[in-house]
């Protein structure tokens, strides 16, 4: 998420809205990989360049999808 969500954010669970989100993109991995695509999911809070960056270089990742609200550029 963006800085500015972070910022609305104060005062709530983040660990409880990862697990959510988790849990979630877990399902959808779920029906990806029985088509036969390995999928792998991730949910981080922080500024998205820099989490990005660092999860592609933890990974060794070839591909990376990211999910958007649409509420900006």
């Amino acid at each position: 998420t963006d800085p500015e969500m972070m910022r609305l954010k104060i005062g709530q669970d983040l660990d409880n809205e990862k697990r959510v989100e988790a849990a979630r993109l877990r399902e959808m991995a779920g029906a990806i990989e029985a088509r036969g695509v390995p999928c792998r999911t991730l949910v981080k809070f922080g500024l998205p360049a820099d989490e990005i960056i660092a999860a592609v270089k933890e990974s060794g990742a070839e591909l990376v999808v990211m999910g958007s609200h649409g509420h900006g550029a």
